[in-house]
């Protein structure tokens, strides 16, 4: 185990007002208006308007493989993350 990474998040951690104790949940948000949910954490970093993250959600969404995902410490929202899945097909020797 790399104790340098371990320190690094109970800091993290320390920082957001949460005890190193607490269970962080992640959540898969579901839908363009559950994702919009991050808005609020994802505008301290920045300062795209939520016209423009709205915009951008939905041409990520229109494209049907695009995910989010939340970590949440007492139902309080502490990072997110957005993924796209796929699948590749080939074939050959």
């Amino acid at each position: 185990m790399d104790h340098d990474k371990v320190r690094v998040h109970y800091h993290a951690i320390e920082r957001i007002g949460a005890a190193v104790s607490d269970e962080v949940i992640i959540r898969e948000l579901v839908g363009l208006d559950q994702t919009m949910t991050i808005f609020p954490l994802y505008s301290q970093v920045s300062r795209l308007s939520e016209a423009v993250v709205f915009q951008r959600l939905s041409a990520m969404f229109a494209q049907s493989n695009y995910r989010c995902i939340a970590a949440y410490i007492d139902e309080r929202m502490v990072g997110a993350s957005g993924f796209w899945t796929g699948t590749q097909l080939w074939c050959g020797k």
